[in-house]
């Protein structure tokens, strides 16, 4: 009995931390003083808004990216789409990359949505 409680409480944790990990991943790339995100669905569930910030000059100058799609279009389970590429400055401390919302098709988000255009997609879905 106690094998199979702690089989039950060890699933649980693992679920829990499945559950709060980004449903995107991202993979950067510079080129040229230029920054390429390659962004991921890994959730498993389709992707109907999402929102990443960029931000750059020691966190002073916030760039965003973002895409929502419509009338039934997603990005599925697995799809990729790019985005960039942005103008970083020469010999500047690397940018920081924040997925910032995600929106999946099945009313569920993630994500702390910190800048403007994140909560103003978030508000679209909320009303």
């Amino acid at each position: 009995m106690v094998k199979f409680l702690s089989a039950i409480i060890l699933l649980s944790a693992v679920s829990a931390i499945a559950a709060d990990s980004p449903p995107v991943e991202l993979t950067r790339r510079t080129e040229n003083g230029q920054l390429y995100l390659r962004a991921r669905n890994a959730s498993g569930k389709p992707i109907i808004a999402y929102v990443i910030a960029i931000k750059s000059d020691g966190g002073a100058s916030t760039h965003v990216e973002y895409g929502v799609y419509t009338n039934g279009d997603s990005l599925a389970p697995g799809g990729t789409v790019d985005v960039g590429p942005v103008k970083i400055q020469a010999n500047a401390v690397p940018p920081v990359v924040v997925l910032d919302y995600v929106r999946l098709a099945d009313g569920s988000s993630w994500g702390e949505r910190s800048t403007a255009q994140a909560k103003e997609i978030a508000a679209r879905f909320e009303k």
